[in-house]
């Protein structure tokens, strides 16, 4: 019979922790429970009852220590020949069999307290739509997390490899090459250059300027003139303590961001106070995108991202989120265009592109327009306010204006669809322009969608379904003669 290994038992002390805050969460629920109803009061207790609580804060924290003990103590992992076994669960037991050759990602990650008690969290996982969670998820020694990568990155090729245990293990040394890593001031520059930072900054002074004006205004004691100054500091100081903040947040996050690529993996590192280690197979990217931000298109950066089922997590809340994906973060084209060939893509030229040519601007400018301007104006229909200056408000509705124009303008432009032997590159996006390509044989559906406007047009929508997590684009206004031109290109 194979032995059977249980996880670290320093994960232990998280535990703990956890055991003595919801014992105190416990025991002020019962008294806020058991307390007379009222406003104001005051919870009087005798000494036997102090003692009665305390004793039974005691039965309720040891008993918690002896639930968390019986489940540390089944939460065991072991190799069965092919596959490596994961047991857990005390009430309910689970036993999930990993497949070596099924294994699709393997991640190490070490949060903050990880780093002080030595510990990382390895995640296994097969790729598989089922469920977000890794089908394998062990907390460890970090000397022996490592470890244990390294001999799934080997059973898959030998089979006479023993798993190692955990009292009795030999660590390797692993070489890192140092070439492929971000400076600090690129983690900085990264901070402030993306999408949604100038968008939360831009909507942030927006709503400073216009609620600030009204207020001002509806207030008997204060003039816009004399307090249009403060409200102009005030969007300055949000936007200098916003950046400051965000520098630092990427600075800690991807603290020596490093990649690496061999001929059959892709692994990528980062984090300062949770560190982050993902290795991946190239066979098992289905496509990759290719983004632009506003400020990278203006100072030539790029950002790539990869498109691999598996690699995600639930957190403690069960609340679904993608681990990153980005192999370059922020990189020049040279460096964007090697990546590209070590992994496989765009190793040919995209010699055919369609793009939506019928009713294009009706769709991509004078609709959105429309309707931009409907809704800036219709305020002042509903609302009638007597001696207010609408001259911020008004300069606010037309500087919108102007950038859903602007917005609306670049997205008719940048909307293409374009094809090689093996690819489909997929272009859309206003101020960030997004590319996608997909393998075709990762695409799994193709289909034409028409609403009551687009029938009547006599064009439809394309959707692309592809092997990812919510792996789907659409593309916009593009009539039936395109679509057959695409299809043909898929069955090709």
């Amino acid at each position: 019979m194979n032995s059977k290994f249980h996880i670290a038992k320093r994960k232990y002390v998280y535990d703990i922790f956890a055991s003595i805050f919801r014992t105190i969460f416990l025991i002020f629920f019962a008294l806020a429970v058991l307390s007379p109803e009222g406003e104001e009061f005051t919870i009087e207790i005798s000494i036997t009852e102090f003692y009665l609580l305390i004793a039974a804060f005691v039965v309720a924290f040891v008993a918690q220590l002896i639930i968390y003990w019986l489940i540390l103590r089944k939460h065991v992992f072991y190799d069965q020949e092919k596959s490596f076994v994961v047991e857990k669960g005390l009430f309910l037991k689970r036993k999930a069999n990993i497949p070596y050759k099924n294994i699709h990602t393997i991640s190490l990650k070490r949060r903050f307290f990880d780093l002080i008690l030595g510990l990382s969290i390895i995640e296994i996982d097969t790729g598989t739509t089922a469920s977000f969670k890794s089908e394998g998820r062990l907390v460890l020694d970090k000397d022996y997390a490592i470890v244990l990568k390294n001999y799934f990155e080997t059973k898959k090729v030998d089979d006479s490899k023993v798993l190692p245990s955990p009292k009795d293990f030999v660590v390797g040394t692993s070489i890192k090459s140092d070439q492929n890593h971000l400076r600090w001031y690129q983690l900085l520059a990264l901070a402030v250059m993306k999408q949604p930072f100038l968008q939360a900054m831009l909507i942030m002074v927006i709503l400073i300027l216009a609620a600030g004006s009204f207020v001002i205004q509806i207030s008997e004691d204060a003039s816009l003139d004399q307090n249009l100054i403060h409200l102009v500091y005030l969007c300055l100081s949000g936007i200098v303590v916003s950046t400051m903040t965000t520098m630092l947040y990427h600075l800690f996050k991807y603290f020596k961001y490093r990649y690496q690529i061999d001929q059959e993996n892709v692994t990528y590192s980062y984090g300062l106070f949770k560190k982050v280690e993902l290795k991946t197979p190239i066979r098992r990217i289905n496509a990759v995108h290719l983004n632009q931000p506003l400020l990278f298109r203006i100072f030539g950066y790029y950002q790539l991202n990869l498109s691999v089922l598996g690699v995600g997590e639930l957190s403690d809340g069960e609340q679904f989120k993608v681990e990153s994906k980005a192999i370059l973060p922020i990189a020049k084209l040279h460096q964007v265009k090697e990546v590209l060939e070590q992994i496989g893509f765009m190793t040919n030229a995209f010699d055919q592109e369609v793009a939506p040519n019928q009713f294009k601007h009706l769709n991509f400018v004078i609709f959105p327009m429309f309707f931009c301007i409907v809704l800036n104006f219709l305020p002042y229909f509903i609302f009638t306010i007597e001696n207010f200056d609408f001259t911020i408000i008004i300069i606010i509705q037309v500087f919108v204006v102007l950038l859903v124009l602007i917005g609306s303008i670049l997205s008719l432009k940048q909307h293409k669809i374009a094809f090689s032997s093996h690819e489909i590159l997929f272009q859309r996006g206003s101020f960030t322009l997004m590319q996608t390509i997909i393998k075709k044989q990762r695409i799994q559906i193709i289909s034409y969608k028409q609403g009551p406007i687009l029938l009547i047009e006599n064009i439809g929508n394309i959707a692309i379904s592809y092997k990812d997590i919510l792996g789907l684009i659409v593309m916009k206004s593009f009539n039936n003669d395109s679509f057959n031109i695409i299809k043909q290109s898929f069955l090709d």
